[in-house]
């Protein structure tokens, strides 16, 4: 304990003989003394807290840097009621959270051409996973006016059609990917609305191309068979 005072002495001793309004030896003798006292009484007092009691003593509209406003400076410091430093406000930036991708798994994105020139309605379906795989088909039906969908038992990347699968990249709600087929690639790139996708291709096939056609999402529970 008489050392940690002793300490604290001498730290207290440098900095009042820096200000020159202080009556420098009648203050330290004074500020020993409520040193002292402070630690009698089971208080702890820092070198910060001294140093806070000699700015507060020595600065400010009341302080006059007197031997009793050092006094009292400690004394409230040995008490808790000194001022805590200041802590500068952390810089760290923060990072927004990632908006979700509009982009749905739970079901198959179609374009239906429900009537064509050869009397077939044709299902062009896109089924994406969450990996960044994709599984895509063209279905043809006889029937006009029906939308004919592939069925869950051979539609999925994990069974036979291996030829069918391919890979996607997604940028926010831009939307890029190619299809496969056992003839060649189709090259597609667009946008991923709520529920649908708008699309550009390019086939490496034939070089056919298609401007904005759009593929509507049909949720699994709402198609037969699924």
């Amino acid at each position: 304990m008489k050392k940690k005072a002793f300490a604290l002495f001498l730290v207290l001793c440098m900095m009042i003989t820096v200000f020159a309004g202080c009556k420098t030896m009648d203050a330290i003798s004074a500020a020993q003394d409520a040193i002292a006292a402070a630690e009698s009484a089971g208080s702890s007092v820092t070198p910060e807290q001294v140093q806070q009691a000699v700015d507060s003593a020595t600065s400010g509209e009341t302080g006059t840097g007197t031997a009793q406003d050092i006094i009292n400076a400690i004394t409230d410091a040995s008490s808790g009621s000194a001022p805590a430093p200041s802590t500068a406000p952390s810089t760290a930036p923060t990072t927004a959270p990632e908006p979700a991708s509009l982009l749905r798994s739970d079901g198959l994105y179609c374009y239906i051409n429900d009537w064509n020139n050869d009397g077939l309605t044709n299902n062009y379906c896109m089924r994406f996973y969450d990996d960044g795989t994709l599984i895509f088909c063209s279905m043809e039906q006889s029937n006009p006016n029906s939308n004919y969908f592939p069925q869950s038992d051979w539609f999925d990347k994990e069974t036979d059609y291996k030829d069918l699968v391919s890979t996607y990249e997604l940028d926010g709600d831009y939307i890029e990917f190619y299809t496969a087929n056992p003839a060649g690639t189709v090259d597609y790139w667009g946008t991923v609305k709520e529920d649908r996708l708008v699309l550009d291709s390019h086939s490496n096939i034939n070089g056919n191309e298609t401007q904005g056609r759009e593929y509507v999402f049909f949720p699994f529970s709402e198609i037969q068979g699924w």
